[in-house]
């Protein structure tokens, strides 16, 4: 065996720059702009789907689950294969998800598309911090997290504003028509911006099946 990838040593090929930084909180500022962005219209699409506000509701829970698997099977399958492909997959399929949302016919769609938006988000933050971590060591990662978390703060106080006011000029469907330009602008950013930080010989594992392993031995241990 060659050891671990942490026994590699990095080498920063990739400049940590504004664009980089301003790219990676862009990816992971979807969880509050997916969920707060449409609290406001939570009205307006009940009654415009003809169902409950319980429901409704419901579309956040899925959004969640979509999102948590999305980490799930973006963490290892970038360690495996790279960061670039499935940060730009990642974010490909949330735009999808959000245009399933706009589009949605009945209440069911909405909340399957949900999980579709959330999966293909979950991807894309999962892989984006792991960009940050490649790149930046010490006190620039600590100073880059403390940005980006900053960022992240801001983004739940002015998703429910910008929801507020597109549902004052236009209907629920164009909050996530919005939230599908704003994934797109996810995707060309990272393919401007970001290069592949994980060289060849640095990848490891053996992908989501070996995650899977992992975390049930864990859970079997019951001291956890």
């Amino acid at each position: 065996m060659t050891g671990s990838s942490s026994d590699v040593p990095r080498t920063n090929a990739v400049p940590v720059t504004a664009f980089l930084i301003g790219t990676i909180a862009l990816q992971t500022a979807v969880p509050p702009f997916a969920t707060d962005m449409y609290t406001p219209a939570f009205p307006r699409v009940t009654t415009d789907l003809g169902t409950s506000a319980s429901l409704v509701g419901l579309t956040l829970t899925t959004f969640f689950l979509g999102f948590a698997l999305g980490q799930i099977v973006g963490g290892p399958w970038s360690d495996a294969r790279g960061r670039r492909w499935p940060l730009l997959i990642g974010g490909a399929v949330c735009a999808v998800g959000a245009i399933a949302c706009a589009v949605s016919p009945s209440i069911w769609f909405l909340i399957a598309a949900r999980v579709v938006q959330g999966f293909g988000g979950g991807i894309a933050s999962a892989v984006a911090r792991a960009v940050i971590v490649d790149v930046a060591r010490g006190d620039q990662l600590a100073r880059i997290m403390s940005v980006l978390m900053a960022l992240g703060g801001l983004a739940p106080m002015v998703a429910p504003a910008a929801g507020a006011l597109v549902i004052t000029v236009a209907t629920w469907r164009e909050v996530f028509w919005t939230l599908a330009g704003f994934a797109a602008l996810m995707v060309v950013t990272a393919t401007l911006f970001i290069r592949e930080t994980l060289p060849v010989e640095r990848r490891h594992g053996g992908g989501l099946r070996q995650s899977v392993a992992g975390i049930g031995e864990v859970v079997r241990n019951r001291t956890f």
